[in-house]
C-alpha cells in the first residue's frame, strides 16, 4: 500500500456537493475538537497511514457535504469486514418456529438459483 503524503508540497482541493437544506451549516467531528489528546490522535493517524489534513476538518460546510474527505482507501476499509453471500442474504435462516409462516408474503429468490434446473 502506498504511503500517505501529507507534506507541504501535496496540495488537496476540497470538492463539495450541491447545497441542500437538510445539511448543517458546519459540522466538525468531536474527536477533532479534543485539544487535550490532539497530538496523540495525530500520531496514531500517522502510524496507521490514515489521511489527516491539518486544516481540513469540516465534514459539512455552508450546507454542502465534502465529497472526498479524509478517509482510508476503499480497499483497506473493505478488508475489515465480510458480508454473507447473496443467497444467504435473500433467504435468511428461520430462527423461530413461526418465522416460516410470517415470511410467506415475501418472495425472495437468488437469480442464480432460479436459472438452475432441478
Amino acid at each position: 500500500m502506498a504511503k500517505h503524503d501529507d507534506s507541504s508540497s501535496s496540495i488537496r482541493i476540497t470538492h463539495y456537493s450541491a447545497p441542500h437544506p437538510l445539511i448543517p451549516l458546519r459540522y466538525i467531528e468531536p474527536w477533532r475538537r479534543d485539544i487535550a489528546n490532539r497530538e496523540l490522535i495525530i500520531n496514531n493517524a500517522h502510524q496507521e497511514n490514515i489521511p489527516h489534513y491539518e486544516h481540513d476538518d469540516a465534514l459539512y460546510f455552508n450546507k454542502r457535504e465534502q465529497m472526498c474527505y479524509n478517509v482510508e482507501p476503499r480497499e483497506r476499509v473493505d478488508q475489515k469486514y465480510n458480508l454473507p453471500s447473496r443467497s444467504d442474504q435473500l433467504q435468511p435462516r428461520f430462527y423461530e418456529i413461526y418465522d416460516r409462516h410470517r415470511s410467506s408474503l415475501l418472495s425472495r429468490y437468488d437469480p442464480k438459483d432460479r436459472l438452475k434446473k432441478s
